[in-house]
């Protein structure tokens, strides 16, 4: 039996597509927890329109985020596995099936991801773009994985299904940051658990959605949140005794990504913000004349030439790129 749990915030235009793909499901052996986080609009009325169905269940809450609300979803969850599902994605038939089939197949798993699509909506509100995201390396297949290889292609929320031993020890979704909190949860996962990945496209994400929760957030309010998830991760893997060999790895090469962005766009501001709010320790683990080369904007041509050699040795190690894509 799998819970599944879907944080709602006005998305009555969305959320019979995505119930209606989790009742289409061709494994039935789960039940639905829906946490209706304050929402102003109809979405509860439409959920409604499922409830005859004594498997979904809707629970209130005033307003807090949707951190609280899948925190609070999975504290109601009555199984020990925990898929998880925004109200504007939906699942394809056999998602449900096949996240079963590797926990039973990999019982020492704590976190099941797979791969997705990812399509966006145009101005007429039709389908105008849709592309597979899926680990080239591990397509159609089923193995555990090192999860930092390449966590961006790995999970995405909708694709996500956790044991809920594993939410806790990664000490659930952070609360009262505006963006990334599902990043921070699901690295912190990928640092507490063994790690199975699914190689086949089984989820959608669409993008183009109204309401969605991260649009219209400005470029200081991403900084913020990026530097409070790598901090945040950046302090358990250290709590966790600095275990996971390929998290630091994979984390100077994400800083570097981000790094090399705003070299590209001249953000000093940005760029200050970075390194002001990055936690010490962590800027430690970069050789000492590193950020010195960002911080200078006439040197920034030589910032950008040594993230490029970090790249090279990168790629000459054969670890995946962040952003592969199948």
């Amino acid at each position: 039996m799998i819970s599944v749990v879907i944080p709602l915030y006005n998305k009555a235009h969305t959320i019979r597509r995505t119930l209606s793909s989790v009742l289409a499901q061709s494994f039935q052996e789960f039940e639905v927890v829906i946490v209706n986080d304050g929402s102003s609009d109809n979405g509860v009325e439409v959920i409604r329109e499922f409830t005859a169905d004594p498997r979904i269940r809707i629970i209130e809450q005033p307003n807090q985020g949707v951190s609280v609300a899948r925190n609070n979803g999975v504290e109601a969850a009555n199984f020990d596995w925990v898929s998880f599902l925004d109200g504007d994605d939906e699942w394809l038939p056999d998602y449900l099936k096949t996240v079963a089939k590797a926990i039973e197949t990999f019982p020492s798993a704590g976190m099941i991801c797979t791969g997705r699509f990812e399509k966006a909506l145009g101005s007429d509100g039709k389908e105008a773009s849709s592309h597979v995201v899926v680990a080239r390396k591990y397509a159609n297949k089923m193995q555990a994985v090192e999860y930092f290889e390449n966590p961006h292609v790995f999970s995405h929320t909708s694709t996500v299904t956790i044991k809920k031993d594993t939410f806790y020890r990664a000490e659930k979704f952070p609360v009262g940051v505006k963006s990334q909190e599902d990043l921070a949860f699901f690295y912190s996962a990928g640092l507490v658990s063994n790690v199975v990945y699914c190689g086949y496209p089984l989820g959608v994400y669409w993008g183009g959605i109204v309401m969605q929760a991260t649009s219209g957030l400005s470029i200081q309010t991403r900084i913020d949140s990026f530097c409070f998830r790598v901090n945040r991760n950046h302090d358990l893997w250290i709590r966790l005794e600095k275990k996971n060999k390929m998290y630091p790895i994979f984390e100077k090469y994400e800083i570097r990504a981000r790094m090399m962005g705003l070299l590209r766009g001249k953000d000093w501001s940005s760029i200050d913000s970075i390194q002001k709010n990055l936690d010490p320790r962590l800027i430690r683990t970069f050789p000492a004349f590193e950020f010195f080369l960002y911080r200078i904007h006439s040197l920034s041509w030589l910032g950008k030439a040594y993230i490029y050699f970090t790249k090279l040795v990168w790629r000459m190690h054969g670890f995946p790129i962040v952003g592969q894509r199948g």
